[in-house]
């Protein structure tokens, strides 16, 4: 985020959309512009198909707010199919 001061929320909110067609495989994790990386949901068998829409509250206090933020995406299991909808994270 440009031209933001001091160091980010220690309670950042970032919303994360995702549509796949197993929503357990991927794994999202936010990299702050020091290249700290900051997890937000982890793999799991019991997630169905469809549409993730969710907020997460991570602790990102140890990272500058300044700078250029990015999500990271994984599919850890071959073959799945799915898009990043949308993200975003709120300063």
């Amino acid at each position: 985020m440009a031209g933001i001061s001091g160091s980010a929320p220690k309670a950042l909110q970032v919303a994360v959309e995702v549509t796949h067609q197993w929503l357990g495989d991927p794994k999202t994790g936010l990299v702050a512009p020091d290249g700290r990386a900051y997890g937000l949901k982890e793999t799991s068998a019991s997630e169905s198909g469809g549409t993730l829409a969710r907020t997460y509250s991570v602790d990102a206090s140890a990272s500058p707010a300044n700078g250029t933020w990015k999500l990271q995406v994984a599919d850890v299991y071959p073959d799945g199919i799915g898009t990043l909808d949308n993200w975003s994270p709120t300063f």
